[in-house]
């Protein structure tokens, strides 16, 4: 198509011989083309990205669930003193 040449190199042909169809046909198929090349790659880039945030997430997520655990156990599992221990410290006081 148009020789390898590009939509702009075209596109200044066409420009300077607007009565050549076959060129003013060359231009709108290569900025279709390049047009529509553009709006995939921007959409799959996007995707991409996306792909990545939710991977992210889903990282940060069990991270979180380790923090709350890590909490959990504080609260309810280490604070805790066996009865002996207690017992010790109710004859000595």
């Amino acid at each position: 198509m148009a020789g390898g040449q590009t939509y702009a190199q075209v596109s200044t042909q066409a420009s300077a011989d607007p009565t050549n169809a076959k060129l003013q046909g060359q231009v709108a198929t290569l900025f279709k083309g390049e047009t529509l090349r553009s709006m995939l790659l921007n959409a799959y880039g996007w995707w991409t990205i996306g792909v990545y945030t939710t991977y992210a997430g889903i990282g940060l997520l069990i991270a979180a669930l380790a923090v709350l655990g890590a909490l959990v156990f504080e609260l309810f599992i280490a604070g805790r003193k066996p009865e002996s221990v207690r017992a010790a410290h109710k004859i000595a006081a």
